[in-house]
């Protein structure tokens, strides 16, 4: 069983990526999930953020204890839910909007510039696709094909091959971080 918090701000894609985790190991991969999400009364903008377990087995309580994996899209997440890891726990950030300082250096540590990326393939609000695809290769969590395929069933379809290629070049960046 992993647990994951992935914080950031509305309009970042965050329940979003949660959604897709939890699709790649249940639908995709025969797997459980749970997904609970909490964010601000605001529309974009306020605090938002995704917990999600995956787990071979039946999950008995589906809210996240202690994270295995913290995944922060924009810094106040970072100071808002960094707590809420464990010690040895996994960080992953997005390396354009989060500076986690010194509390970060304990941790298993990676960042990805999601931002920055996106905007390198023509549209910003891809930086969540990114991000899950660097998440997926650091964090073996689910297969990439059943990620991807969750990506197909989830988003737009207008939207399926520029998220596809977001997810790729995420998960590429993740790859050669982990070299």
């Amino acid at each position: 069983m992993r647990e994951f918090i992935i914080g950031g701000f509305g309009g970042q894609g965050i329940i979003l990526m949660g959604m897709i985790l939890g699709k790649a190991a249940t639908v995709f991969e025969g797997r459980f999930a749970t997904m609970m999400q909490s964010f601000g009364p605001e529309a974009r903008g306020g605090a938002c953020m995704s917990q999600v377990i995956l787990s071979d087995a039946p999950i008995a309580y589906p809210y996240v204890r202690s994270a295995d994996v913290g995944i922060f899209m924009n810094q106040e997440s970072w100071e808002r839910y960094a707590e809420r890891l464990k010690p040895e726990a996994m960080l992953i950030t997005n390396a354009d909007l989060v500076s986690p300082g010194g509390r970060a250096q304990a941790r298993s540590s990676y960042a990805v510039a999601a931002n920055t990326i996106a905007e390198e393939l023509g549209r910003a609000m891809v930086a969540n696709i990114v991000m899950t695809g660097f998440v997926a290769a650091v964090t073996r969590v689910a297969d990439s094909e059943a990620i991807k395929s969750a990506i197909a069933d989830t988003v737009r379809k207008d939207t399926i091959e520029l998220n596809l290629k977001a997810f790729d070049q995420g998960f590429e960046a993740g790859l050669n971080a982990i070299k």
